[in-house]
């Protein structure tokens, strides 16, 4: 379906249906409306992606990650047809991804479901707003309308906050105890009523 010129001419438009953080446990973290460093483990990005114009052969998914917060883990539902890989060449703050899809996209198909899984970093220091652009695009040369329409791109936007938890260990010696203060010292159950000096 590519026209009376039998050229296609298509015309792909992406769009980010939901985001979701993960606990480490694998359950929605309560907070979903910030990505809590420390608390937020894993983040999904579910997309949807369409076919308004004529046919589009080897579409891909594109997008860059700071390395200081997200990498990239899989595509969900694992798929033996969706593999994202690393382009990055020498970039230390960001990894540039490539998600080839099916060979071919028929003009009118609708797609949804597909989300990118990325593994959240133990960052420090860099609590803010981070945006990341995911596009859809076929390879350079072909002939498509994703530069002009503007609609195969989509944002997903993320307030960031971390949280920091304090662990108090208090240890005893059975040998001996040292207190200032009124007390009646019991080593066996560690009471002790305590007092002002």
């Amino acid at each position: 379906q590519c026209g009376e010129d039998e050229i296609c001419d298509s015309d792909l438009r992406l769009e980010i249906i939901n985001i979701t953080y993960l606990a480490l446990s694998g359950e929605a973290y309560e907070d979903q409306s910030q990505l809590t460093v420390d608390a937020v483990d894993r983040v999904d990005v579910s997309l949807s992606f369409e076919n308004l114009g004529e046919n589009a052969f080897n579409a891909f998914i594109t997008f860059e990650l700071p390395r200081n917060i997200f990498t990239h883990r899989q595509v969900l539902p694992q798929s033996t047809l969706i593999r994202c890989n690393d382009t990055t060449l020498l970039n230390l703050t960001h990894a540039n991804y490539r998600c080839p899809l099916r060979p071919t996209i028929n003009k009118g198909d609708v797609i949804g479901a597909i989300s990118l899984r990325w593994q959240v970093e133990p960052l420090r220091g860099d609590e803010g707003t981070v945006t990341i652009p995911i596009s859809i695009f076929v390879p350079t040369g072909g002939i498509n309308r994703e530069n002009i329409t503007n609609n195969n791109k989509d944002y997903a936007d993320f307030s960031i906050t971390s949280i920091s938890q304090y662990f108090v260990a208090i240890l005893f010696s059975s040998d001996q105890v040292s207190y200032q203060g009124n007390f009646t010292p019991r080593v066996d159950n560690m009471a002790s009523n305590l007092g002002e000096d």
